[in-house]
């Protein structure tokens, strides 16, 4: 069994030996503690004996245990408290990371989302560059062949004015032709009826 250790010690002027497991520094700060709370007493102005003083002291030494034990008490639930509070907060910080994880994620998708939409209206952007430039392409095009039906227009008008003036100058021709046959289908009536009456001379001649 280990022995323990002693220790002489002074309180109140009387020495004493006292025996523990502590270590010589603790238990000669418990004598000076012990020593100090006899004196504070004994300086108040009141008459006690030595063991009065013992007892009053030890009262006022439990009575700052009990208080510091109590307080030691109230700390624990404090502390018992401020623990759940803790939690509480960790789990709200918790949560709170949470949601701004899940918000991250989302603003990233969102700007993927964004990304994506960019893309697809400078792809869209370009297209319509492109087909704009077709367009006006079709348009030039349009511009010029519509010129091209214009002087065409313009060159058909022309020959259906001359080709008008042509039929009437055929209609004429034709109503010449149809006056000069005539004429000649008289002439040759003409020459029948003639040629009758001289073969009618002829033969009065003859007889």
């Amino acid at each position: 069994m280990e022995e323990k250790l002693k220790v002489n010690v002074r309180i109140y002027g009387q020495d004493y030996r006292i025996a523990g497991d502590a270590s010589k520094e603790y238990m000669l700060s418990l004598a000076s503690y012990v020593d100090a709370k006899m004196n504070e007493i004994a300086d108040k102005g009141k008459q006690h004996n030595a063991q009065m003083l013992a007892v009053l002291s030890a009262i006022n030494i439990t009575d700052e245990y009990f208080k510091t034990g109590q307080e030691l008490k109230n700390t624990r639930v404090k502390l018992d408290r401020y623990s759940v509070e803790l939690k509480n907060k960790d789990n709200n910080l918790r949560e709170l990371k949470n949601s701004y994880l899940q918000y991250k994620q989302d603003k990233e998708r969102d700007v993927n989302e964004i990304n994506t939409i960019k893309y697809e209206l400078e792809d869209k952007v370009q297209q319509n560059q492109s087909l704009q430039s077709e367009i006006d392409g079709h348009n030039s095009k349009y511009e010029s062949l519509k010129k091209e039906l214009d002087k065409l227009k313009e060159e058909l008008s022309f020959y259906m004015s001359e080709a008008e003036e042509k039929e009437r100058e055929i209609q004429e021709l034709m109503k010449s032709k149809q006056e000069i046959e005539n004429a000649y289908f008289d002439t040759e009536m003409a020459n029948v009826q003639l040629k009758k009456e001289l073969d009618d001379l002829h033969k009065l001649v003859e007889r």
